[in-house]
């Protein structure tokens, strides 16, 4: 004999409904719980999703998560930050390495570093990519300032200074 799929413990049962009876103010979890409840009272993913405005895969995480932790899994849980300490990490020993050099040092046609170009470079020696936003952020942090290249005419005539000035 088969057991039906949205069987719930009596006491969850309980639980999940005072939870989701709150009027005054609708907080995520109250949101979650009737997403939940609706579940293990019988209507389909589809009536769900119309009714709350949600989707139909968000309806699985909360419903999977409060098989798994009852109530508690009905709590939003801290976000771990993805990149952001690694990508720092990586372009506080890429990035004073490089800026030192001179683009043409590895092999670029150019005078100047932009940050364009040590975005490349970085996919190039690393395989990571960081933002143009987090490259600047990193040459403010460590001390760089970042102005725009002025262009200037010179000769290699030994009196051009005297020249110019005339």
């Amino acid at each position: 004999m088969q057991q039906d799929a949205r069987q719930i413990d009596p006491q969850a049962l309980v639980e999940l409904r005072q939870l989701a009876d709150h009027r005054r103010r609708i907080t995520q979890v109250t949101w979650r719980a009737r997403m939940v409840l609706a579940y293990f009272e019988g209507e389909q993913y589809r009536e769900i999703a119309r009714r709350l405005d949600c989707s139909q895969p968000t309806i699985a995480r909360w419903v999977k998560r409060f098989r798994a932790d009852g109530v508690a899994g009905l709590q939003s849980r801290p976000r771990e930050r993805r990149g952001a300490g690694r990508r720092q990490k990586l372009l506080a020993v890429f990035l004073p390495e490089t800026v030192h050099q001179s683009p043409r040092t590895v092999g670029l046609a150019r005078d100047r570093w932009t940050l364009e170009l040590l975005q490349d470079q970085c996919y190039r020696q690393t395989g990571e990519r960081p933002s143009l936003e987090s490259i600047r952020r990193a040459l403010k942090r460590f001390g760089y300032s970042w102005k725009r290249a002025k262009r200037t005419v010179t000769s290699p005539d030994p009196e051009y200074q005297r020249k110019k000035g005339q």
